[in-house]
């Protein structure tokens, strides 16, 4: 079988859930041709490399209006942009080339993109698309989509409020990578550091662990107070993962003797199971993250709209708390509650509890016969859906 996801690099949450798919289905069907995309660059091949660079550019600068047209786009989309029109013409193009099976979107646009494809083209081509935030923002719901993957039970309910079908949606949860599954039963003896490099020894068990995450831009207070504080909490060490931020990374590495600064690193499971709780942003992959590894989440104040639905998730399900914008303050909280194990016992039974409810069997069970949790019938042979 053949499989493309498409999806594009805004941000590194979405090429993160593609490769966690691709190795979920990889796990149940390792002869499946499973191929990722980037599908501004493949659509764009001469324009891509400035669109992410103007959005990083927003997001660094401009946060505002970023909100603001994420904020007013909330609304069903009537008619068909440019953009829309590009992407199906390089879907058409993407079919000829591929002859896919299958094609699962984790970005809004290429979705909208592959859904005009097949109403344009007569296709009755198969698109997933797996929503990587706590949302259910119109841009998200597209007509050509066969089935949806989302995060919790109460975005399906938000969706069908707006018209889907139920029998489309699946509460799959936004995809990790599977070492950071099955770790809520056993947390494994945590690991320590040694300057940058994380070796495998218990750490000692009087001591608390604090990770510290700003996502892959390195998004973290700016200010000496905040790290002082932190620095000076007794029997407290904190980890800082800087990300691509070379500036924060060099403005606090080794500056602090209770404080460990890492940059881009591909061990974060490993540091979430030594870490008593993270302290992050809420983007949605980093929050799943830490919900499959058990790890309590304290969050920064949100600074976009898609991260404050991500906030109310967090409350809302007893995962976690939101942090003030008073960085001083914030240290204090988190003192409080990392000191506190019967709050931090009560918000990883509550992780626990949510991950057993999600449908995680998803694409093992997807492709043959009857799956009663989501009531559809798949023939792949066919590239059909048929509904019971």
């Amino acid at each position: 079988m053949k499989i493309v996801i498409l999806t594009a690099k805004f941000g590194m949450g979405h090429m993160s859930a593609s490769r966690s798919i691709m190795q979920d289905i990889q796990s149940h069907y390792k002869n499946d041709d499973i191929e990722i995309i980037d599908f501004y660059e493949y659509a764009l091949p001469h324009l891509s490399k400035y669109m992410y660079k103007s959005f990083d550019l927003l997001l660094k600068y401009a946060k505002g209006i970023y909100s603001f047209y994420y904020s007013m786009n909330d609304k069903r989309v009537t008619g068909v942009d440019l953009l829309t029109r590009i992407f199906a013409s390089a879907c058409n193009k993407l079919v000829e080339d591929k002859s896919p099976d299958l094609v699962i979107s984790t970005f809004p646009m290429i979705s909208r993109g592959v859904g005009y494809y097949k109403e344009r083209y007569g296709s009755d081509l198969e698109l997933i698309t797996c929503i990587t935030d706590v949302s259910s923002h119109y841009e998200w719901l597209v007509e050509g989509t066969d089935q949806y993957l989302v995060a919790c039970q109460d975005i399906k309910f938000e969706m069908i409020h707006k018209g889907v079908d139920p029998d489309r949606i699946v509460v799959y949860g936004i995809p990790v990578a599977d070492k950071f599954k099955n770790r809520q039963e056993i947390r494994r003896p945590r690991p320590s550091l040694i300057g940058d490099k994380i070796i495998n020894m218990p750490r000692n068990k009087d001591s608390k662990e604090v990770l510290i995450m700003g996502g892959g831009l390195g998004i973290l207070p700016k200010g000496d107070a905040f790290y002082q504080e932190l620095n000076s909490a007794e029997g407290f060490h904190t980890t800082i993962v800087a990300g691509n931020n070379q500036g924060i990374y060099n403005s606090l590495h080794g500056k602090y003797e209770n404080i460990t600064v890492l940059g881009f690193t591909d061990q974060v499971d490993v540091l979430m199971d030594r870490a008593d709780c993270i302290v992050t942003k809420p983007g949605g992959i980093t929050v799943f993250e830490a919900i499959y590894s058990n790890t309590p989440i304290l969050s920064f104040a949100p600074t976009l709209p898609n991260e404050q639905r991500n906030v109310d998730f967090i409350e809302e399900n007893n995962f976690g708390l939101l942090l003030t914008e008073d960085m001083e303050a914030s240290v204090r909280t988190i003192v409080s509650i990392v000191n506190d194990d019967k709050a931090l016992a009560s918000m990883r039974a509550s992780m626990a509890n949510f991950v057993d409810r999600l449908n995680t069997s998803y694409f093992k069970d997807y492709r043959y016969g009857y799956n009663r949790n989501y009531g559809l019938m798949m023939c792949h042979d066919s590239r059909k859906i048929y509904s019971y």
